[in-house]
């Protein structure tokens, strides 16, 4: 998948939802195999501790994403 406009598709369909990356991509049409993650997570990366995804995750000190809740309930 090259186009720019699918990841920013996908990343709307998938943001502050816990849908697995092979459930967006079968409801969209997407072929996953298609998918590059270092793409994705130019627009949306999922939460290391609660799996949700989210477009402005915070990173905790080993550079995981981090949801807002999940980053004020552990701190760092």
């Amino acid at each position: 998948m090259t186009d720019t406009n699918q990841y920013r598709r996908l990343s709307q369909y998938l943001n502050k939802t816990r849908k697995t990356l092979g459930e967006a991509c079968e409801e969209l049409e997407i072929d996953i195999d298609d998918v590059d993650d270092y793409e994705l997570e130019q627009h949306i990366e999922e939460c290391s501790h609660c799996g949700i995804w989210g477009i402005d995750h915070k990173h905790d000190e080993d550079d995981f994403p981090v949801c807002k809740l999940c980053f004020s309930l552990v701190g760092r």
